[in-house]
Parts: C-alpha cells; sequence; structure tokens
C-alpha cells in the first residue's frame, strides 16, 4: 500500500473575537497506531469529532503505512482543534468486504485532551491502552513539562489519569 503525503488538514472551526489569539490556542494532531494486519485489510481511527467521523466506521478516515512503516499505520492528515478540548477514538479493522472489527481494549474508547498548544503526534498500540505522546518542536524549557496531554482510561465509568 503506498502512502499518501499529507496534502490536507483537517480543521475544526474555532471562534474568537480576535484571531490573533487562535495559533495561541490550538493544537495539531497525527495519529499513529502500532497495528498487525493482512493483506486488503485497512486500519481507521473512528471517535467522537466529524474528522474521526462522529463514531461511524463508514465515515471514519482510512489510515496509511508502507512496506518501510509497517506495522505502524498514520492518520493521512492532521487534526487541527482547541486547547483543552477533549477527544474520543478507537481503531478499527475494515476488510475488502466492507466488515469491520473493533480494537478490543477493556475501556469504552481512548480518550485523550491536549492542554497546550503545539504540534503532537500520538502513538497508540491496536489492543494496547496505554497512549505515548510527542510534542513536535518542544524547547529545551519544555523538556520537564510532562503535562501537554492527559490520557484518560475509561473503565466502569470512572475516569483515571493514565
Amino acid at each position: 500500500m503506498l502512502r499518501r503525503p499529507m496534502d490536507c488538514v483537517r480543521k475544526l472551526s474555532v471562534s474568537s473575537e480576535n484571531d490573533s489569539e487562535l495559533p495561541q490556542s490550538l493544537a495539531t494532531i497525527t495519529f499513529k497506531c502500532e497495528c498487525q494486519t493482512v493483506f486488503g485489510q485497512e486500519l481507521h481511527i473512528c471517535g467522537n469529532i466529524e474528522e474521526l467521523g462522529n463514531w461511524e466506521p463508514t465515515k471514519s478516515p482510512k489510515m496509511s503505512t508502507d512496506e518501510t512503516t509497517y506495522p505502524i499505520w498514520s492518520t493521512l492528515f492532521e487534526i487541527t482543534l482547541p486547547v483543552g478540548m477533549n477527544i474520543e477514538y478507537k481503531y478499527l479493522i475494515i476488510s475488502q468486504n466492507g466488515n469491520y472489527e473493533w480494537e478490543n481494549i477493556s475501556s469504552a474508547h481512548r480518550s485523550i485532551t491536549i492542554r497546550k498548544p503545539g504540534q503532537y503526534v500520538v502513538m497508540n498500540k491496536k489492543g494496547d491502552e496505554s497512549l505515548k505522546f510527542k510534542r513536535i518542536g518542544k524547547t529545551p524549557a519544555d523538556e520537564d513539562d510532562d503535562d501537554d496531554v492527559q490520557g484518560l482510561k475509561f473503565d466502569k465509568g470512572n475516569n483515571t489519569e493514565m
């Protein structure tokens, strides 16, 4: 499967009286997921925002991989959203015949909140609820600041920070 360039950026609309404040209050996210598949299967990410299909598998964006990056799959676009907005999501495999299989995790779904402006790469492993993230362009002054992303695990109705 060939990787398409990240030629489009999907954005949530954000209203503000002062447009100069917008770059200060936005975060950009690229999702990556380690997932084993078989020929003909595609990995998708589905979630609670329009860019992730609003929990409709048929509208969920396909992720991309190739022979040099497999089994790491990446979103084909970046999501730009307001800092502090919660995103809920889950990965699913869609077969050539249209059947889909949600990832099997104990939580109802994955959930993250970006707390600071910037560009982020969020890394998951299908079926593993751990969350890794990297803030791109982080300055040395930011190195001790690890609270950029809050990952929540939903288990039995309780929210606990990971």
